[in-house]
C-alpha cells in the first residue's frame, strides 16, 4: 500500500514490494525476509494487519461461464492517487505499476476475456481504474513504537477507493462501477507471534484482490462486459 503499508512495514522496506519480483531479485527475497525476521525476534517488535471487511464480497470466484461464445479483448489502464491524514502525497509510480499487475491477474484469472492487454491499445473493451488511497495515522505514534521497540503499540490505515470506468472499444461509456475496502497496521510488540497469520501486505493484497473481482462480478451482471 502507499500511505501506510509502504512506509512502515515491520521490516523497513514496502510489504508490497518485498512480495513483487519486480522490485527485488527473487533469490534476495529470502535472504531479506530471513533477515527482516531476525531482526524482529531480536527486537521483540510485531506488526499484523487486518481488512475492515467494508466490501463484503461473498459471491463465487470465478464466475461461471457465460453463455456467448466469443469473449472480447480488454485493455487495462491504471492511474493512483495518495493522501496522508487529508493531504496530498506524492505516489511511487512503482506502487502504481504493482497495483495495475495485480489488477491484470484478477483480469486474467476470471476467464472472462480472451486477451488482457495493458495500456491504451486497440481492443474490444476499455477498463480505465482509478484508485485513490487514503491513509490515516499519527507520524508521532509510530516514531514512540519504534522508540520503545513495541511497547507502545501503533496502528495506521488505508482507505481504498477502486474506481472502474468501462467503454466500448469505440471509447462509449457502458458504465462505471466504485468500491471500497480498507486495511490496517498494528504494530505491538505482543503482535510478533501473529505475523506468519496476518501480515500487512497479505492484507493489502487480498484487499486488492476482492475490488477487482467485486467490480468484475457486477460488470457482468450489469452487461458491461458483452463484445
Amino acid at each position: 500500500m502507499q500511505a501506510i503499508f509502504r512506509k512502515r512495514s515491520c521490516s523497513g522496506a514496502s510489504d508490497l514490494e518485498s512480495e513483487s519480483p519486480g522490485y527485488i531479485p527473487a533469490a534476495q527475497t529470502t535472504v531479506l525476509a530471513l533477515a527482516g525476521t531476525l531482526f524482529l525476534l531480536m527486537s521483540g517488535v510485531g506488526c499484523v494487519g487486518f481488512r475492515g471487511g467494508e466490501l463484503e464480497e461473498t459471491r463465487p470466484w470465478p464466475p461461471a461461464p457465460t453463455a456467448s461464445a466469443k469473449k472480447p479483448v480488454v485493455s487495462l489502464s491504471l492511474v493512483g492517487r495518495a493522501t496522508m491524514n487529508g493531504k496530498p502525497t506524492p505516489i511511487d509510480p512503482g506502487m502504481a505499476d504493482l497495483w495495475l499487475q495485480y489488477t491484470r491477474d484478477t483480469y486474467v484469472s476470471s476467464g472472462l476475456f480472451s486477451e488482457v492487454r495493458s495500456g491504451s491499445v486497440a481492443s474490444d473493451l476499455k477498463a480505465e481504474v482509478e484508485v485513490v488511497d487514503a491513509g490515516s495515522g499519527s507520524k508521532f505514534l509510530f516514531f514512540m513504537t519504534g522508540l520503545t521497540l513495541g511497547v507502545l503499540p501503533s496502528c495506521g490505515t488505508d482507505d481504498f477507493t477502486w474506481k472502474t470506468t468501462l467503454k466500448d472499444g469505440a471509447g462509449n461509456l457502458r458504465g462505471v462501477i466504485e468500491k471500497k475496502e480498507s486495511a490496517t497496521l498494528w504494530i505491538e510488540i505482543l503482535l510478533l507471534f501473529g505475523m506468519p497469520f496476518s501480515t500487512p501486505a497479505s492484507a493489502a493484497k487480498s484487499a486488492m484482490g476482492d475490488l477487482n473481482r467485486s467490480t468484475l462480478l457486477d460488470a457482468l451482471e450489469k452487461g458491461y462486459l458483452r463484445p
